[in-house]
């Protein structure tokens, strides 16, 4: 809510994607990152952060998508509006 007043105020668009892999993808990348590995994921993170409640339309489901291709559908759904906060 902060974020909208403050856009309305400045009278510009906001728009809010998450980027949301399959948990067992989320698992493995957390672990083999080369900074701060999780070695021992922490039990329902995954499950904890998932729920974005009237946000969820935000979300862009990123499993089997590869750099390009992600980055391809967050410029569409920018471009047609569908990150866009009202």
């Amino acid at each position: 809510d902060p974020y909208r007043v403050a856009m309305g105020a400045a009278h510009v668009e906001l728009h809010y994607v998450v980027l949301r892999p399959s948990r067992e993808t989320a698992v493995s990348q957390d672990r083999d990152r080369e900074i701060s590995p999780l070695a021992d994921y922490p039990l329902n993170i995954f499950e904890q952060l998932s729920d974005l409640g009237d946000l969820e339309p935000h979300v862009l489901d990123t499993e089997g998508l590869n750099v390009a291709e992600t980055l391809a559908r967050v410029l569409r759904g920018l471009n047609d509006g569908l990150f866009r906060l009202d």
